[in-house]
């Protein structure tokens, strides 16, 4: 299962785009979304999705569903990334 932050929700058309972690970008609609999830589509949102492997020619997202905000997930992506100073030989 992917994970990514919902980057824009069309209500009229019903469909959408999510980037995950690495950068990548699915396109989802309205079909592809469970319920509870469909009602609270914002911008703030990381969702849960799989790769749709019947659509070659574009990446898009099914099983779309959001990721509770106390889920686990979502405080390592607000952790800091580690930097390590270049010291010299």
């Amino acid at each position: 299962m992917l994970s990514g932050k919902l980057l824009w929700w069309d209500k009229i058309d019903q469909n959408g785009l999510i980037q995950d972690f690495a950068g990548n970008r699915y396109y989802f609609d309205s079909s592809t979304v469970d319920s509870d999830t469909l009602k609270i589509l914002n911008k703030e949102i990381i969702l849960y999705f799989e790769l749709n492997t019947l659509i070659s020619n574009t990446p898009c997202a099914i099983s779309v569903s959001h990721i509770p905000k106390d889920h686990s997930i979502l405080s390592n992506m607000n952790a800091k990334p580690l930097t390590i100073a270049n010291k010299g030989n």
